[in-house]
């Protein structure tokens, strides 16, 4: 049973609402579109792997996908993980074209497509740290000791994977997203004790839950973008354009002529990373450029979302606008 669905990254998000707020000259806007055509990939190869793994029985399984939570002063994220009374799996998913080389010498992964090489950072010590990180958990938690499987899942069809360096050991731990069942059967007949009971697995679940924590970039600060730069009002869902005009209880894009009555709650997601997190009445009207108080409110109060004071200055909390987006 998936206990935590997977939704569109948040930095993702975050890099979409740059490119169709600021100003054209006002960043390097040629690296935030490399990233976010990386990030798109790395979702599409994720959510593929989600609907191989939903093939699996719902009784035995607790899925959590795209978890991450805090350890220590930091927080770690992991792309799936899948609990039963017997054991963990933890999964991190690459969707990689091309060939791809493990260097166990050097502790780096290199991906060669197109006659040109690329380093990335090992994903079977990313898995390992994982895994520790979830011990760790599971102690502080006061929960039993459960055995932790890890495995790397390549999602494309077509990567070609080089690993004759590698430990027998470690090349278990490699597969495609297509091998994954062959992958997780021989788990599941070594791990036949149960170790949790059905209160733990709730409580190991509930705690995982409640600690999952958005990783919300600051695009701003990261891309060195004056807020002046920054364009204003309703953007159209369907051709981006700015602004949108408000008749007769919609929004209505003059450009395509696209209309809608929540239009504004994508522009919200913009101004969550853009401006910040929390909005006011005021704030409302000016990033959306309307000088209707009534429908500030309207929208405000439609929202749902979390809210701290009473009078003019109550700020709204945007972050749950995420939860949404998938």
């Amino acid at each position: 049973m998936i206990k935590k669905y997977r939704n569109i990254p948040p930095r993702m998000l975050g890099l979409e609402s740059l490119l169709r707020r600021c100003r054209l000259n006002s960043f390097d806007r040629e690296r935030a579109e490399k990233e976010l055509i990386n990030r798109k990939a790395g979702y599409k190869g994720e959510k593929s792997v989600d609907y191989t793994l939903s093939l699996l029985a719902e009784k035995k399984y607790s899925i959590f996908q795209d978890l991450r939570l805090p350890h220590g002063d930091s927080h770690f994220q992991m792309d799936t993980v899948l609990v039963s009374k017997s054991f963990i799996l933890l999964l991190e998913v690459k969707n990689l074209a091309g060939i791809i080389h493990f260097d166990s010498e050097f502790d780096q992964m290199i991906r060669e497509l197109d006659g040109k090489k690329e380093g990335y950072p090992n994903p079977l010590t990313q898995v390992k740290r994982h895994k520790y990180q979830v011990k760790h958990w599971l102690d502080r938690h006061k929960l039993p000791q459960l055995p932790i499987e890890t495995l790397v899942v390549f999602s494309h069809p077509s990567t070609i994977i080089q690993a004759s360096n590698l430990s027998p050991e470690q090349k278990k731990q490699i597969t495609h997203s297509t091998n994954l069942f062959s992958k997780i059967g021989p788990m599941e007949r070594r791990y036949t004790s149960e170790i949790l009971e059905t209160k733990e697995m709730k409580k190991l679940a509930d705690s995982f839950i409640k600690n999952h924590t958005p990783d919300l970039p600051n695009l701003i600060e990261q891309f060195h973008i004056q807020r002046n730069n920054i364009l204003k009002g309703v953007h159209c869902p369907k051709c981006y354009s700015l602004p949108m005009k408000r008749d007769y209880g919609k929004w209505t894009c003059s450009a395509c002529d696209f209309s809608s009555r929540q239009a504004h709650l994508d522009s919200l997601i913009d101004y969550l990373f853009l401006i910040g997190p929390t909005i006011t009445n005021q704030q409302l009207r000016h990033f959306l450029q309307t000088p209707s108080r009534y429908l500030a409110t309207d929208i405000l109060t439609s929202l749902n979302v979390k809210r701290q004071g009473s009078t003019k200055g109550t700020t709204y909390q945007l972050l749950s606008l995420l939860e949404k987006k998938r």
